[in-house]
């Protein structure tokens, strides 16, 4: 087995094939059923360049054919509050089901450790969906911090007319004096996005993280990728006071959002939503 570099800028076609045989394969074994990215978005999204942080991946070759692989991302050195983000490094990645318990992820491991070393990186976060992730992290000795549930809603036999549009209209009518929506369909204009970061910042600040190490990020105007059938929630949340009610005042602060992408194409429908939110 090979652990090699992947640069999405540098890779040749050999070597995107590889790549994509591998994440397709990943996507029906461990999410059957879910919407997976055309090679050209996923190559489109993993070559853009973020203003605040750098990503890196390696491979597990095994006769040519990617087993498995780890991503790395991390601060942009000369950013904004890059002091305070330089120790940590956000890790991601997977192997191949028929590949797995046969020691493609320690090899991972060795490599991004290697990363680390190299880069004065003293604080790796892992995410794990996949009970066999979890076993893994568990073994190295990795500390759980942060439990995420993830809320699925299809939209496939879903009783429209059953819902109860009247407990909304309630909710609605009983909002405080001020709260107003600003809804934008499309893209939001980025001069009024841009206008908005630091009220998006703040309400980030009182995300509950659990147990995470690090310093609170700050929202940009970078765009992500969208799956092709579903809305994401993308973000959402309302700010933390007393009585747990400050919404918008006269004065236009912002006291909630919700951010969602969607992506709409000739001949696709939308399935389903999806949002995550921290669990117990």
């Amino acid at each position: 087995m090979d652990i090699v570099p992947f640069d999405p800028h540098a890779a040749s076609p050999t070597r995107w094939n590889a790549f994509h045989a591998f994440r397709r394969a990943r996507a029906a074994e461990d999410d059957p059923g879910e919407p997976v990215l055309s090679d050209a978005d996923v190559e489109h999204n993993m070559r853009r360049r973020w203003p605040f942080w750098e990503n890196r991946r390696v491979l597990a070759l095994a006769d040519g054919q990617v087993v498995g692989s780890a991503g790395m991302s991390f601060r942009r050195e000369g950013t904004e509050d890059y002091a305070a983000h330089a120790p940590f490094v956000f890790v991601w990645g997977g192997v191949r089901q028929g590949w797995r318990r046969r020691g493609v992820a320690t090899v991972l491991l060795r490599a991004v450790l290697a990363f680390m070393e190299d880069h004065g990186k003293s604080t790796a976060t892992f995410e794990a969906a996949l009970p066999e992730g979890q076993a893994f992290l568990a073994a190295i000795g990795a500390v759980p911090k942060l439990r995420s549930v993830e809320n699925r809603l299809g939209f496939a036999g879903l009783d429209w007319d059953g819902l109860d549009w009247d407990e909304l209209a309630r909710w609605e009518a009983g909002a405080p004096a001020g709260l107003r929506w600003e809804v934008h369909v499309g893209r939001v204009p980025l001069d009024r996005l841009g206008a908005l970061m630091p009220a998006f910042t703040a309400l980030g600040a009182d995300e509950p993280l659990g147990k995470l190490d690090g310093p609170r990020g700050r929202y940009d105007q970078q765009r992500g990728g969208q799956r092709p059938d579903a809305v994401d929630q993308r973000a959402a949340g309302v700010r933390a006071v007393q009585g747990g009610r400050d919404l918008p005042d006269r004065a236009g602060r912002v006291g909630g959002m919700a951010c969602c992408s969607l992506s709409l194409r000739e001949g696709v429908g939308v399935r389903g939503s999806c949002s995550a939110n921290p669990g117990p």
